[in-house]
């Protein structure tokens, strides 16, 4: 797992500080600290001395905790980035940013005309709501079944290209944001 992945995570809590013992293994590669190493020695249990150790890791290689919505628009940028590179399948990943990421944010209340466009993340946000409406739909009227999957096709087409321009015009968002 990447560092600042996990770091993310565990500001919003959807990660626990106590899970640091398994994946500090993959930080080793990278990272060049004696409280790292000390990290995989660790109990599960231990929180205070993972904490700890955590912490003066963190120092020793200059790396900053971020902020809720930081941690946020990094998780956003990272599993939108997984749905470009087509790692992981599209509605699954959105799913998982609606349950984990914009759900647990304030930008809904935030909105100035649609939900999520205080983060330009309006059309994703009525594409991923246009899928289950379409299986909905199809569900209900089962005679015209064979236009589902044409209409799904372009649903997730337009997911991809959504995405596209999302990133396109993240630096933006983020320097919005200030963050």
């Amino acid at each position: 797992m990447d560092l600042k992945l996990y770091l993310c995570l565990i500001v919003l809590e959807k990660e626990s500080l106590t899970n640091l013992p398994k994946y500090s293994i993959d930080f080793l590669d990278k990272y060049s600290s004696d409280y790292l190493c000390i990290i995989p020695t660790l109990s599960e249990n231990d929180y205070f001395g993972i904490k700890s150790n955590f912490e003066n890791f963190l120092i020793d290689i200059n790396f900053s905790i971020p902020s809720k919505d930081e941690a946020r628009l990094f998780l956003l940028q990272t599993y939108i980035n997984y749905i470009l590179d087509e790692s992981l399948e599209p509605i699954e990943l959105l799913t998982f940013i609606r349950n984990n990421i914009l759900l647990d944010s304030d930008w809904h209340n935030i909105s100035l005309k649609y939900t999520y466009d205080y983060i330009n993340f309006e059309v994703l946000y009525g594409l991923y709501w246009s899928y289950f409406d379409t299986l909905d739909y199809f569900e209900r009227k089962p005679d015209e079944i064979s236009n589902q999957d044409l209409q799904i096709e372009k649903i997730l087409h337009n997911i991809f290209d959504e995405c596209r321009s999302f990133m396109n015009n993240f630096d933006e968002l983020k320097n919005a944001k200030n963050c």
